[in-house]
């Protein structure tokens, strides 16, 4: 009865989603917190729930490029370098795309599910840069992510405390595995909760932490204070995963948010946001540490912290070396090294790599290496833009957007690292949909006023099309 509940409440999703496609992304937020719970349930433990959200992003897709015109044009309009280094990416993609479809019965396969994951990432920056019609917008979302995620994460201390055993929602026994890590000082369990992995669980905690801070830092009074209290309960939860390339986004996302406000000349609030940060992750640690210490897991994240730039530089540049001599100048072709492939029936090569710079190389070859390398230098450049030129430091709202930023900048660190966690389709196309919020801030002051320098947010309730697309100027629906 449960599951046919899930599976009717994904079609009125679907319905609802036709008449108002930016509610589809809260529903995909609630899909994305229900699947693996509910797959733990189902007879069989089927795989397909992990794409339970894809239905919606379809539905989200096709309402908002038939509702909003000229979408394309008016982000090449502000995003020139950006949009024609996706141009050349797309391009690059031929090649291996053609090596991966001839390899043999079923191949074609994995080259469908490589070009989606890699076109889910450039249509998720198109949906996020038209989301916004008022900040609100995604203050609103961010708020229902991080309240979901804290109800969800309950789930993680269940599971360590041991306080509900037979719950076969918990963990991943339901799925057929025990997560276990075998270090120096003894096996070390790795905690899951609700989701299906502890990755998953790690991935989830870890934004919810952030996008609470950003929403904290935003607020006053007893709101900030509500949701710093929401961040520590998350970076409770995610000291549990055992995963330190989820853990570590937590300092790099407090040192690049505090680096953009030095940046942007404002050392007395980086001081502050620095100081706040270390202080909320003790507090999230002492609580930790509290309620669900584990002598083992703290052991792995602690010490040895000096083999961290050898593994960054072991999956950064050694991994990539090799996989240029074992796969040489093209590569395998897109869709053998993502996450699931696993379940895909078909003739496909053997794959190990783990960092995200090799597993583009190993799909993509050379070309496609070269243009994803294009593809990330434009999209920092971008990013660094929209943050120091087009907004204020003294601004209310720029706490929102640096945060957004050094959260991207976060999951970059950790893709360098390891890409499986970006397998998962809504982690995918949530993380690109932020990228594509940033990417449309540029279109408004920080006070929510009609920008003189980027086109208006409120002046108009149609999509303009640029007259010239090196002016850039161009303005947001109302509805």
């Amino acid at each position: 009865m449960i599951l046919y509940s899930f599976f009717l409440f994904i079609i009125v999703a679907v319905f609802a989603t036709f008449t108002n496609w930016r509610g589809g992304l809260f529903m995909m937020v609630i899909i994305a917190a229900l699947q693996d719970p509910l797959r733990k349930l189902a007879p069989g433990t089927p795989s397909y729930f992990v794409i339970a959200s894809s239905p919606i992003w379809f539905i989200v897709l096709v309402a908002a490029f038939s509702k909003i015109p000229h979408l394309w044009a008016n982000f090449r309009a502000s995003h020139r370098l950006l949009s024609a280094s996706m141009k050349i990416f797309m391009i690059s993609l031929i090649p291996g795309a053609l090596l991966s479809v001839s390899y043999g019965p079923g191949s074609w396969k994995f080259t469908i599910l490589g070009l989606l994951s890699y076109g889910g990432i450039l249509t998720g920056w198109l949906i996020g840069f038209a989301f916004l019609r008022d900040k609100r917008d995604i203050t609103n979302l961010l708020a229902f992510y991080c309240l979901v995620t804290a109800v969800m994460l309950t789930g993680t201390h269940i599971q360590f405390l041991k306080l509900a055993p037979g719950w076969s929602i918990l963990g991943t026994d339901a799925l057929g595995m025990h997560w276990i890590r075998y270090t120096d000082y003894g096996p070390v369990d790795l905690f899951a909760g609700f989701y299906r992995s502890p990755d998953i669980m790690g991935w989830h905690a870890v934004m919810a932490a952030m996008c609470s801070l950003i929403l904290g830092f935003r607020e006053r009074g007893a709101r900030r204070l509500f949701w710093f209290l929401v961040a520590i309960w998350a970076i409770g939860a995610a000291m549990l995963c055992g995963r330190r390339k989820m853990i570590m986004m937590l300092p790099l996302f407090g040192i690049i948010f505090s680096w953009i406000y030095w940046r942007a000349k404002s050392a007395t609030r980086a001081v502050a946001i620095a100081g706040t940060l270390v202080a909320i992750f003790v507090v999230g640690y002492t609580v930790y540490n509290q309620f669900s210490a584990d002598e083992g897991i703290e052991q792995y994240y602690f010490r040895n912290l000096g083999n961290v730039p050898i593994r960054v530089k072991l999956q950064g540049i050694d991994s990539v070396i090799e996989t240029y001599r074992q796969s040489g100048f093209f590569g395998e072709g897109p869709g053998f090294a993502v996450q699931g492939a696993q379940n895909v029936e078909g003739d496909k090569p053997r794959t190990w790599q783990e960092g995200g710079f090799e597993k583009i190389l190993v799909e993509l070859g050379v070309p496609g290496f070269l243009g994803f390398l294009l593809l990330a230098y434009a999209l920092i450049r971008a990013i660094l833009k929209v943050i120091f030129q087009q907004l204020s430091p003294q601004s209310t709202d720029f706490p929102l957007f640096a945060g957004i930023a050094a959260m991207i900048i976060a999951n970059m660190g950790s893709f360098i690292v390891s890409h499986q966690i970006f397998g998962d389709f809504f982690i995918l196309i949530f993380y690109s949909f932020l990228i594509g919020i940033l990417l449309s801030i540029g279109r408004v002051e920080a006070q929510g006023r009609p920008s003189p320098a980027a086109g208006g947010l409120l002046d108009s309730k149609k999509w303009q099309r640029p007259k010239g697309l090196s002016s850039g100027r161009f303005s947001l629906p109302a509805r």
